[in-house]
């Protein structure tokens, strides 16, 4: 397969190709002040889109909601309750 030759050359490789995707210029004033930060509260620490997130899964929640059916076997024959415990779960 490889010899130790191969292997040291491989490595040199690697190495450089790290070195090239990790080494990254150093950024200006301008691209950093340019980058855009989550909005953080100061009194809860959560940040703005957390916030909104959750308001958007709650709205989803309710109208979900609206349309949840809740089957019982109460009132149905032994029969029914007796095929429904002994049937696997899928």
């Amino acid at each position: 397969m490889f010899n130790q030759k191969d292997m040291k050359v491989l490595d040199k490789k690697v190495d450089f190709i790290v070195k090239v995707l990790t080494n990254e210029p150093p950024k200006s004033w301008a691209q950093v002040a340019a980058t855009p930060t989550p909005t953080h509260s100061p009194a809860t620490g959560q940040s703005a889109m957390a916030t909104e997130k959750k308001q958007q899964l709650e709205k989803a929640r309710k109208e979900r909601a609206q349309y949840e059916v809740t089957l019982t076997t109460s009132g149905a024959p032994a029969s029914t309750n007796q095929i429904i415990a002994s049937t696997d779960e899928i």
